[in-house]
């Protein structure tokens, strides 16, 4: 069943289908905006079929957690955007977490698109867009997933950090889209740079640390050393820097 849900409070140009159930929030939104959904088009669903992560793996999403994907279409290049969903997530974090009589509570951005509490996963990001070599990117599809309530054994939870948090999923996702409208102005107004310093400033990956990254058939092991200005991880490795723009790390040390 699909609601449009009106006791929450989005920002100017952001509008919500609540749905009970689907197979995954991208897949609606993708299909949404390959038919001229709009610009800040918010799907959320309360649980998924099969919700999708990187690389085909499936999201684990039992009811309880919040789903949810925007369509963005207004967005002069792509790479900012898993950057500034990250920091959308992790400030609602970090103000919850304020808020409340939590845990010590530590939230950090791993490169690409993940965020953690206290070194375990609590949120992911998927980007998929429009694909058609003639024309200039059409529309950017962000899924989000944030564990609230329950999570794999791997993984943490918002309830796991803070024994008195009581938010729905639509709550959580109001807070959580203001954020990502502020960081979005931020960049269109500035560029990336401020955004690339928060995320840095949070960053799990410290100076110098070694880390594995897996990018297309190349494995990479080197030494952390920023982010650049276009997304990328920058590594040293052997004396040479390499950036890496897409990738996958698998083994922090």
């Amino acid at each position: 069943m699909k609601t449009t849900s009106q006791h929450i409070k989005l920002p100017t140009g952001y509008s919500i289908e609540h749905h009970e159930i689907l197979y995954n929030t991208n897949y609606e939104a993708i299909k949404l905006a390959q038919y001229g959904g709009n610009d800040g088009t918010i799907i959320v669903s309360d649980k998924q079929i099969k919700g999708k992560g990187r690389n085909n793996r499936t999201w684990y999403s039992p009811k309880g957690n919040l789903y949810f994907s925007i369509i963005i279409r207004k967005s002069p290049e792509v790479f900012p955007l898993p950057f500034i969903s990250a920091l959308s997530v992790g400030t609602t974090l970090k103000q919850i977490f304020d808020q409340g009589n939590n845990t010590i509570t530590k939230v950090q951005y791993k490169w690409p698109n993940d965020i953690l509490v206290n070194n375990k996963k609590i949120s992911g990001i998927l980007l998929e867009s429009s694909i058609d070599h003639n024309k200039p990117q059409e529309w950017v599809v962000i899924g989000i997933g944030v564990n609230m309530y329950d999570a794999p054994e791997y993984a943490t939870t918002i309830q796991d950090n803070m024994s008195n948090f009581s938010l729905s999923n639509l709550e959580l996702l109001e807070k959580i889209i203001h954020n990502f409208d502020k960081f979005r102005k931020d960049y269109l107004n500035h560029g990336f740079s401020n955004i690339r310093n928060l995320w840095l400033k949070d960053t799990c990956h410290y100076f110098n640390d070694q880390i594995t990254i897996q990018s297309c058939n190349n494995i990479y092991i080197g030494n952390f050393v920023t982010l650049d200005l276009n997304g990328s991880i920058v590594i040293e490795k052997e004396g040479q820097t390499i950036h890496i723009t897409s990738g996958e790390i698998f083994d922090i040390k």
